[in-house]
């Protein structure tokens, strides 16, 4: 099944790692969307998952936990914990290079959104930078992420108001 995740930021991007079995109670880089739960008053103080600028599918809930974690709010994983849910059932009828495609758009999207750090986002840049030129057809990936720019750069000044815990921190506690 799927338990609790370590996140990270290398080559200028979002790095998600599973964690190690574990039959403790701990925090999380983040909760799956299909496990995840959120007593509603907080969920609706975060304005719940960002649906407009995710559509149609994934970083969504990753979105919603680092926000949540950067306004110093902890995301807990409890081993006992037991929830059913037939993952990945939405976009299995979907081709596997869209899913992907749209996968690593909403993380460019992620990043453009939440990532205030000077020094991180530089990093991000270089690592765009390096992926073009590894990868010439990653520039489609970019270029779709571009037609949602004006939707993340509104999203990030609310995300530089309200953040309180920068990126470093975060990601220093999943080392």
């Amino acid at each position: 099944g799927y338990g609790w995740a370590r996140g990270g930021f290398k080559d200028g991007y979002i790095q998600i790692l599973p964690g190690e079995e574990s039959d403790s109670f701990h925090e999380s880089f983040y909760v799956s969307g299909g496990s995840g739960v959120f007593r509603r008053s907080f969920w609706m103080s975060l304005g719940g998952m960002d649906e407009k600028l995710f559509s149609p599918f994934y970083w969504e809930d990753i979105d919603i936990c680092y926000r949540a974690a950067k306004r110093g709010y902890q995301i807990l994983w409890d081993p006992e914990s037991l929830v059913i849910h037939k993952h990945e059932s939405t976009i299995s009828k979907l081709s596997k290079k869209y899913v992907a495609r749209v996968r690593e758009r909403n993380q460019l999207l992620f990043i453009w959104k939440n990532i205030t750090s000077a020094s991180l986002t530089r990093r991000h840049l270089t690592g765009v930078l390096e992926r073009l030129v590894r990868h010439p057809g990653y520039l489609r990936i970019v270029i779709m992420a571009l037609g949602r720019l004006g939707i993340a750069r509104k999203a990030r000044q609310k995300e530089i108001k309200e953040s309180r815990v920068s990126d470093e921190a975060i990601f220093s506690g999943f080392n």
